[in-house]
């Protein structure tokens, strides 16, 4: 009796398998949708630099001229990064599960032949689920690394297959006057995708199945 109610039930359970462990990919580039928490640094002295909002979405272009304009590039609507100060720190979400490798953009006014006004700034990014535990992924110079270009930015990759949640980006730059510390344009991560099993393939698990449930039922009868 047992083995005929296993048989019968084994190709269900096999579709259902196929069902709930469909495996994960990673998918399309995918920008930080909210700043879940932030803790300002030292040395930021303008309030725009704090609006978080300015961190979301796709990259904005930065500063493309010549250093002796700087001045005049500080006065115009430009204001498109969130400066997280010295030392300072910002946790940020992205609406789905992510895995593989984060990128972020950084904005660094200054001409684009590596000089970036010359200020040396960098972040220590973390990977995490649940806001308490966090998984060290390395770290990002916005000058060295590229984050500044406004094409690729800088991007780390994880080191597993895990999925995460948020990013925590922690300011490690070097303390000196007139610095505000890593200037976040825009943080981005490879959302997850779940493969979906072509319909044939259930459908074909699910017919194997009623053929055993119906020679079951023909062998009972006879």
């Amino acid at each position: 009796m047992f083995k005929k109610v296993f048989s019968t039930l084994l190709p269900f359970s096999i579709a259902a398998t196929a069902l709930s462990t469909t495996p994960v990919f990673a998918g399309t580039l995918d920008f930080a949708t909210n700043v879940l928490e932030y803790k300002e640094g030292q040395g930021i002295q303008t309030s725009w630099r704090r609006i978080t909002d300015n961190a979301l979405g796709s990259y904005d272009k930065g500063y493309k001229g010549e250093e002796a304009d700087v001045e005049k590039f500080f006065h115009t609507k430009n204001q498109n990064f969130l400066s997280l100060g010295l030392g300072g720190e910002a946790i940020f979400e992205f609406g789905k599960k992510f895995t593989k490798e984060v990128t972020v953009w950084e904005t660094t006014w200054g001409s684009a032949n590596e000089k970036q006004s010359y200020h040396d700034e960098r972040i220590q990014i973390f990977v995490g689920n649940d806001l308490k535990n966090w998984l060290s992924i390395g770290t990002i110079k916005n000058i060295a690394d590229g984050a500044y270009k406004e094409k690729e930015g800088a991007t780390l990759q994880i080191g597993n297959n895990d999925t995460y949640k948020y990013v925590r980006v922690v300011d490690k730059s070097q303390v000196a006057d007139g610095r505000d510390g890593f200037d976040v344009n825009a943080i981005a991560v490879r959302g997850v995708t779940q493969a979906v099993p072509e319909p044939g393939a259930i459908l074909g698990l699910l017919a194997v199945g009623g053929m055993v449930v119906a020679k079951s039922k023909k062998q009972k009868t006879a």
